[in-house]
């Protein structure tokens, strides 16, 4: 039998896992980033977009 995980803060009683740890603590689940929640990160650091740059995109639609 599975052992049995928390996840109140994934908005379930519990979550079974698969894999059966012995003498390990396990990790608390955490939740998939919501859809956009990383764009302006991204845009910023990976394309080196500014402020002002961001806000046109969005302006027009771009990013939901």
């Amino acid at each position: 039998r599975f052992p049995w995980i928390p996840v109140e803060r994934l908005g379930a009683e519990q979550q079974p896992s698969p894999i059966k740890f012995l003498d390990a603590e396990l990790p608390v689940p955490t939740k998939a980033p919501t859809v956009g929640q990383h764009t302006d990160e991204v845009l910023r650091d990976v394309l080196g977009w500014d402020d002002a740059k961001i806000a046109a995109l969005r302006a027009t639609g771009a990013l939901g």
